[in-house]
């Protein structure tokens, strides 16, 4: 099916249905022209298991901090790619990549449509971009599928020298690893090693009847050397609900600090 869609108007078969279906997130980093790549990431969660081809966009245009599109500005399309297929749990991964303006808002309209029945799920969203060109920064922190060297091959989840998969939903089984990962720019290097030295704190806090509950002891990660930083924590005694990551940051040679954080879930197995 083919689908013709402007910020705002869409032309298909069928109305637009629910954006329920649809859960996006948005993972920045800098890229090497201080532009900052955006990994746009979107579970679909289908009406039924399999059988359907279904083909994801994302239509994004540069607009104010409520959303409103800013004059002149034009959208661009974002194709989106399904990760991994659509598996029997009714469930898929869509995942684009574009490159933004630093410290821009702009508004997104998700568009998954399928061919067989003439569906159209749509879904709109304002992405504040960070700034990350202003010396010692951090990453958006994603909890990932899993992360690692970028494989010879061109990846679409790669990120510099790194690949980074995010976890479909942001979702982890608590017979999983909590799995997150993040990159810091502009740590001062130590002359006589060539190395920065950069002291990193998790801080985990579970939601709990609209207030936030810490959870466990801080986990800590002393002088760390490289641009990107990964963990891997055990989960299985942890409560199930939804869960805020916060991650502090203090480079020892240069005495600057900054933070960012996250979110993800947590459910039985």
């Amino acid at each position: 099916m083919s689908l013709v869609l402007a910020m705002g108007i869409a032309t298909a078969a069928a109305a637009p249905k629910s954006a329920h279906n649809l859960n996006d997130a948005a993972f920045f980093f800098r890229a090497k022209d201080g532009s900052i790549l955006t990994l746009l990431t979107l579970e679909f969660v289908a009406a039924r298991d399999g059988g359907a081809a279904y083909v994801g966009a994302a239509f994004v245009k540069e607009a104010d901090r409520r959303g409103q599109g800013l004059p002149g500005a034009s959208a661009r399309t974002v194709p989106l790619e399904m990760a991994l297929g659509l598996p029997k749990q009714g469930k898929a991964l869509f995942f684009g990549r574009a490159y933004l303006h630093s410290g821009r808002s702009y508004a997104v309209r998700y568009v998954v449509t399928n061919g067989t029945d003439d569906e159209i799920f749509l879904k709109n969203a304002l992405v504040g971009v960070p700034y990350l060109n202003g010396g010692f920064s951090a990453s958006s922190v994603v909890p990932a599928e899993q992360f690692g060297p970028a494989k010879i091959d061109a990846s679409p989840f790669q990120v510099g020298s790194e690949e980074v998969i995010p976890k479909a939903g942001r979702v982890f089984r608590r017979s999983e690893l909590l799995r997150l990962y993040l990159q810091v720019y502009d740590a001062a290097v130590d002359p006589a090693t060539s190395q920065s030295r950069v002291d990193v704190e998790f801080r985990f806090y579970r939601k709990v009847k609209g207030s936030s509950k810490r959870q466990g002891k801080p986990v800590s990660v002393r002088g760390a050397a490289g641009a990107s930083i990964g963990l891997a924590l055990p989960i299985g005694d942890w409560p199930t609900g939804s869960y805020r990551v916060v991650v502090e940051l203090h480079d020892r040679l240069s005495a600057a600090r900054t933070s960012t954080e996250g979110a993800f879930s947590i459910v039985e197995d």
